[in-house]
């Protein structure tokens, strides 16, 4: 997601639009996470190559970024499971 800045923007501006973590650097990571509505920030992973780990590897890179308990459920399972309800 080399757009991140531009996605972070909309989904604080339209109440209808959520942005995933499967692609962003960790200094986005933070950034989208400082900024972006909890409520619509989803974790994910898109990446199909690069080993058996890759899941793993970005999970680590969100749990890195020391959010909140509250946060990190939210992000990591919390908020999917609100919007699928």
């Amino acid at each position: 997601m080399h757009l991140w800045r531009q996605a972070t923007e909309a989904a604080r501006a339209h109440e209808n639009l959520c942005v995933t973590l499967c692609g962003p650097h960790p200094a986005a990571l933070r950034h989208i996470c400082g900024v972006a509505p909890l409520e619509r920030i989803l974790w994910g992973s898109d990446h199909v190559f690069g080993g058996a780990d890759v899941l793993g590897y970005r999970k680590r890179m969100i749990d890195a970024l020391d959010l909140s308990p509250a946060a990190h459920a939210a992000i990591m399972g919390g908020d999917i499971w609100r919007l699928l309800r």
